[in-house]
């Protein structure tokens, strides 16, 4: 098994992590105007998950230990934005660790490294991103059996909000 295939111009290109081989992803991304790709893997060998940058030249490079699940990735206007159901990373710019603090939102910024959003105001698991213009939307689910009630919340200048919640539908324990 590949990670991630790609197909351009009627052929299929497949990639494999070398230090990884039969690593499942969930998640990945190809730069818009690179060729590099990030990509969320789960392999046997590793607890929760992790993410791994392939470079322009075809180097593979781990760049976060994820402590749960990436099941979506977008390019933004602020960077790769890798968003699921996790609680906490350990990132690597050049090699250094750095213990990330976070609630299902990581950010690899464009130049500056890796950034997490640590908010409650977004759903238990984030199932899509969507971004419009400098907004940034996170569609989930929600429980009330959980912490966050909140099914979709947007991200702009900086600011979480919450726009729809679980209790804008009435009686129903669970909404994803």
């Amino acid at each position: 098994t590949y990670p991630m295939a790609n197909y351009k111009d009627g052929v299929w290109q497949y990639l494999e992590i070398p230090s990884r081989a039969g690593a499942i992803a969930t998640a990945g991304i190809r730069g818009n105007s690179t060729y590099t790709v990030l990509i969320a893997i789960s392999h046997p060998s590793v607890i929760g998950q992790e993410i791994w940058y392939l470079d322009e030249t075809g180097v593979w490079y781990k760049s976060a230990d994820i402590n749960g699940t990436v099941y979506t990735t977008e390019q933004t206007n602020i960077g790769f934005v890798f968003a699921g159901s996790f609680d906490g990373a350990i990132t690597y710019n050049e090699d250094v660790p750095t213990e990330q603090s976070l609630k299902n939102i990581l950010i690899k910024h464009f130049r500056e490294g890796w950034t997490a959003i640590n908010e409650s105001l977004v759903s238990d698991t984030i199932k899509t991103i969507k971004t419009i213009g400098s907004t940034i939307y996170f569609g989930g689910s929600a429980s009330e059996d959980t912490e966050s009630e909140v099914c979709l919340s947007r991200y702009n200048l900086g600011v979480m909000q919450p726009m729809i919640i679980l209790s804008h539908f009435y009686g129903d324990p669970f909404v994803s």
